[in-house]
């Protein structure tokens, strides 16, 4: 279900005695994950297809397999096509500390947390770690998915291993400086967040423009210049991804749907959603209802 992908940054990854996650995202069309940002540092295994995403506004194409990794506070976005297949663990770096102080904790997960080191951002399948990274994570993965105390101490370890792994190979680096000055940065989250929380509201450009303290000239080649796309493009993306959640986890009529989601106009509504979806609504709920019926 493409509910699934958005990660909101006031979503709860995991739980306060264990804050991590693990999200698998597989569809036999393409689909996206909207711009967003979260706090907790995402491993993501892009395991078939082909994928188009951006961290920081740096946009980077790549075919599957490969691990991407996106840091704390990183504004991030996913597209993807042919097939795709990926899975992701999401989790605060704080849960791999010690109680203790030791070499380890002083030397190395101290500076990350502190954002001084960082993950390789990308690892590839030419990579000298990338085999083991794999087994590594593969295991993590599965055990996050049982969620039981035994498993959870299997992911706590694999974690570090991975850790253990980059330090061992020099592949945990000075952190990179992101291209975007603190103030883009941070009226980008901004933006992401007001949106979200907001999007069945009536929004407008002059509304957003204010938000920010810009003119609403400046906004718009502004917001262009931060998301890759128009203001409106931005904000119907958001109500098409929930609106999809609605389809499948109601019966509501399309209108009722369209009218929940800050369409004015059923219409409308549907020329977007068979844009963003490349079916109509009713067509949609019909085949993602067929798809999980079958797999049952």
């Amino acid at each position: 279900m493409m509910e699934q992908y958005i990660l909101k940054e006031q979503t709860r990854h995991g739980t306060s005695l264990f804050p991590l996650a693990c999200y698998r995202m597989e569809q036999a069309e393409n689909f996206t994950v909207p711009l967003h940002w979260h706090e907790e540092t995402e491993i993501l295994f892009l395991e078939q297809g082909s994928f188009h995403y951006s961290c920081n506004m740096q946009e980077q194409v790549i075919a599957a397999p490969a691990f991407v990794v996106f840091p704390s506070g990183s504004i991030h976005s996913l597209t993807a096509s042919q097939n795709p297949s990926a899975n992701s663990l999401v989790f605060r770096l704080d849960m791999l500390q010690f109680c203790g102080c030791d070499h380890i904790q002083s030397g190395l997960l101290e500076p990350l947390l502190e954002g001084r080191i960082s993950f390789p951002p990308l690892i590839l399948p030419d990579h000298p770690c990338y085999c083991e990274f794999c087994r590594l994570y593969r295991d993590a993965f599965v055990s996050a998915e049982k969620g039981s105390l035994p498993s959870h101490i299997i992911v706590k370890a694999r974690l570090l291993e991975i850790l253990a792994l980059l330090y061992e190979h020099d592949c945990l680096t000075p952190a990179a400086e992101s291209t975007l000055r603190p103030e883009l940065l941070s009226n980008a989250k901004l933006l992401i967040r007001y949106m979200q929380e907001h999007y069945s509201e009536k929004l407008t450009v002059s509304q957003m423009a204010e938000l920010t303290g810009l003119n609403e000239q400046y906004f718009c080649r502004y917001f262009r210049r931060l998301f890759g796309k128009t203001f409106t493009g931005y904000l119907n993306e958001i109500r098409l991804e929930q609106a999809a959640g609605a389809l499948l986890q109601s019966d509501k009529r399309v209108i009722d749907i369209a009218m929940e989601h800050g369409f004015d106009h059923v219409g409308y509504f549907i020329r977007c959603f068979r844009r963003y979806t490349g079916m109509t609504p009713q067509a949609y709920r019909k085949s993602q209802n067929s798809d999980m019926d079958s797999s049952k």
